[in-house]
């Protein structure tokens, strides 16, 4: 507190100041501004950088060269992490105009490329990232997935005392170029691009041959992140994200914490109980807030919604977090997750009651025609989901069907698919058979038994789910195979399976999920003419629906079963 004093105070006297006595009370601010930022305290760190910034001559970048590179690479930072981008373009284009090497403009570069993600600029943010790993004698190489896994491997094959002897990495140029491949690797994971393989790649190689270092960590979170999945390599995923935390904890990799533990902790909430990943994803979020990792805090702050909403969090207090967190990426400039989170409380907004029309995901938050045109592909397999599974929960299959289609055209182009820990696929399922009860003459049986729809086999693949995830997906499994049994006639076991399904969602407490067991149930029976059991199932789902808060889907059924 004394030092920040008395630098307020020599900067009141700045007037009086020679030449000499402002260059040393220019360093002073640097100082100060560095020891708020290591408090969070963004704010006054900004102000203590711009006040030293005002105490350099006209000719700071010949007389104090090192001096004028860290006080306005450390303000563009900052204001960076206060979400004030255009005096990040502003700085950052004076740095680069005014920067004597390549090495003296990494940071601009850096903070400009993390600008220009976050504002959505996602090719540019990407074709940045390339130019300046070209200028680093880096330039991109055709990388398949294959090559990035016999890469990965290589790793995942070590003990962790031969993977804790690697030394670290003494290189700074090296280091400098993991920089910009940690960033490319993020920006490229939301693009179409073809580059994310070259650059995990290129990381784990540079790990190999010069040593380890913080951004290695992110490399081996952000594997463990894309290889999870039903189609994925769960042993490589669960290996990388261990050594990434062994890996975080060795190097104390404070920056780079909050993204290491929110990709390890989704790809562990695959086998993990999903509601344990829901506090994993709030620390990440935290952490990023305390360190000033800004964007990889909101994404954390994204990703925990979509958990509580996956978990069915009752709606009004996902609405509010939503809110809460929209608000700030609104604050902070952080586009693209406020995009991501949107939709999100759209829809929770539609299921409440709060929309015109529940299937048309346009109201107060946003314009579903407008964000479709707008938003990366990535996003709009998340867009494309919400809308199916809307459409699917107010007996709209062809609707739900139709959007199925539209995201699985989308995805071919993408880097990794969303599959939300089987929610995905669960719905997918739900939505083929819903379609082949309207139209059971498309409805066939292969010799073995599976339901086969135009190549598509429900229990098989969530059988494949359960036996990879099984502790978030038993009563979805339960479900499907209710339906499937049924379309094919199998009344009894249809029975058991639907009271199984509605049971284990219980247990887990997904309310959401137990009360579309009910409503299926109550249609089974309601198909074979049993009224009166067909209404408990329909009282217990109406119930539940109200619970969970979804008055519009409470109004739907009302209306749609005899009660």
């Amino acid at each position: 507190n004394i030092f920040f004093i008395a630098t307020n105070q020599l900067n009141r006297g700045k007037l009086a100041m020679d030449e000499g006595m402002k260059e040393l009370a220019a360093n002073l601010n640097l100082k100060a501004g560095h020891e708020a930022t290591s408090l969070s305290a963004f704010e006054d760190s900004s102000v203590y950088f711009a006040a030293g910034i005002s105490l350099l001559c006209n000719d700071c970048w010949n007389k104090s060269n090192e001096l004028s590179i860290q006080l306005h690479s450390s303000y563009a930072e900052v204001e960076f992490c206060n979400g004030r981008f255009d005096e990040v373009g502003r700085v950052t284009k004076i740095i680069i105009e005014n920067a004597k090497s390549l090495e003296d403009r990494l940071s601009a570069y850096s903070t400009l490329i993390r600008t220009l993600g976050a504002q959505k600029q996602l090719r540019n943010a990407i074709e940045l990232s390339l130019s300046v790993l070209g200028d680093l004698g880096e330039p991109v190489q055709h990388t398949s997935r294959e090559n990035l896994l016999k890469t990965v491997h290589v790793f995942t094959k070590m003990e962790d005392s031969q993977f804790s002897r690697l030394k670290k990495m003494d290189d700074n140029k090296k280091g400098a170029v993991m920089k910009f491949l940690h960033t490319l690797s993020f920006h490229c994971l939301f693009a179409e691009s073809k580059h994310l393989p070259f650059a995990l790649n290129r990381m784990l190689e540079l790990t190999l041959s010069d040593g380890v270092c913080k951004e290695s960590c992110s490399a081996f979170a952000l594997i463990s992140f894309i290889f999870c999945g039903l189609h994925g390599d769960w042993t490589g995923s669960s290996r990388t994200g261990e050594l990434a935390l062994l890996l975080l904890e060795r190097l104390q990799a404070r920056e780079y914490e909050s993204n290491v533990r929110n990709f390890v902790s989704t790809a562990q909430s695959w086998t993990d109980p999903m509601r344990l990943t829901i506090k994993k994803k709030l620390t990440s979020y935290e952490i990023g807030m305390q360190t000033g990792a800004i964007g990889d805090a909101m994404y954390s702050a994204g990703v925990y919604c979509y958990f509580l909403f996956f978990c069915g969090a009752e709606l009004p207090i996902l609405e509010k977090d939503c809110r809460r967190f929209i608000k700030q990426m609104s604050e902070y400039k952080q586009i693209l997750e406020k995009y991501r989170v949107t939709v999100l409380l759209q829809t929770a907004l539609n299921l409440m009651g709060k929309s015109n029309n529940p299937l048309d995901l346009t109201s107060e938050t946003m314009v579903q025609s407008q964000y479709i045109e707008e938003c990366p592909k990535q996003m709009k397999c998340g867009f494309y989901i919400l809308s199916s599974w809307l459409a699917y929960l107010f007996g709209e299959y062809e609707l739900a069907s139709s959007a199925v289609s539209s995201r699985m055209e989308v995805e071919k182009n993408t880097n990794k698919k969303i599959e939300w820990c089987g929610m995905t696929l669960f719905y997918d399922c739900l939505i083929y058979l819903a379609v082949e009860k309207r139209d059971q003459k498309r409805f066939a049986s292969d010799i073995s038994g599976k339901t086969k729809m135009c190549g598509f086999y429900p229990r098989a693949l969530m059988k494949k789910l359960v036996d990879y995830a099984p502790l978030n997906n038993q009563h979805r499994l339960l479900l499907i195979e209710a339906e499937v049994a049924s379309l094919e006639g199998e009344h009894d076991i249809a029975i058991e399976k639907y009271d199984s399904a509605i049971a284990a969602a219980e247990v887990i407490g997904f309310l959401h999920e137990q009360a579309i067991g009910n409503e299926r149930a109550g249609d089974f029976f309601l198909a074979h003419g049993r009224i009166k059991r067909a209404t408990r199932y329909y009282g217990h789902a109406i119930d539940l629906y109200r619970r969970w808060g979804a008055q519009a889907k409470v109004n739907h059924l009302c209306k749609q079963v005899p009660i």
